[in-house]
């Protein structure tokens, strides 16, 4: 008699498609971030000196080292290249999180006319945005020497600027 079903088997094949997607665009938004951090290091140390003084950050690195993350991002060969729509995708989920908790936190920003992430500029960025084109030799290569978490943070934020331009510079619905 088998221990597993049929049911079984088609969770646990979810559970790794999970995993393989989850290290996919977590690899890519390191590597991103580590040439943020290789290629403009002044830009990339004052990204991580602001985030570092806010509490998600201190949280989300505990649930990244709770998590095991870096141990799942570097198990096995590099993942293969996610599509940039699932990269764009996922950032700029963080990036409404964030948002949506900045709102919570202090609701008057959006009323004061502080930019927000969300909205219908953002979906179009989203919609819009295309692989980006690796750098000439190809993104950095991450490794257990490489602090990840700081290298995600900074692929977050670095994609996500790119998505908060992108979503300023759209049209505006209704324009």
């Amino acid at each position: 008699m088998s221990a597993t079903n049929a049911a079984d088997h088609r969770l646990l094949e979810a559970i790794r498609e999970s995993n393989a997607t989850l290290r996919a665009v977590l690899c890519a938004v390191a590597r991103r971030g580590k040439a943020l951090r290789e290629g403009d290091p002044d830009r990339a140390r004052a990204l991580l000196e602001a985030a570092r003084a806010h509490p998600l950050y201190k949280a989300a690195r505990i649930a990244f080292d709770l998590l095991e993350l870096e141990d799942l991002m570097l198990d096995g060969p590099p993942p293969e290249q996610v599509e940039g729509y699932l990269e764009a995708e996922a950032v700029s989920r963080i990036v409404r999180a964030l948002g949506d908790i900045r709102t919570a936190l202090v609701p008057v920003s959006r009323e004061a006319g502080l930019p927000g992430p969300a909205g219908a500029g953002m979906d179009a960025a989203v919609r819009g945005i295309v692989a980006e084109a690796a750098p000439e030799g190809g993104w950095p290569s991450l490794d257990a020497a490489d602090y990840l978490y700081d290298l995600v943070v900074l692929g977050v934020l670095r994609q996500g600027a790119r998505l908060q331009a992108a979503a300023l510079a759209a049209p505006s619905v209704g324009s």
